[in-house]
């Protein structure tokens, strides 16, 4: 059961950086479409 409980922990993990890298692409995205549609104006 432990090593059951680890596993958990590492996969929770893992998908916790795997959100957080995921948010912080998508912010440099869309700042650049904000970016874009500004220098379009």
């Amino acid at each position: 059961m432990e090593q059951v409980n680890s596993s958990i922990a590492a996969y929770l993990n893992a998908m916790a950086d795997l959100q957080q890298t995921s948010a912080d692409s998508l912010e440099i995205v869309m700042k650049e479409l904000r970016a874009n549609e500004q220098g379009e104006e």
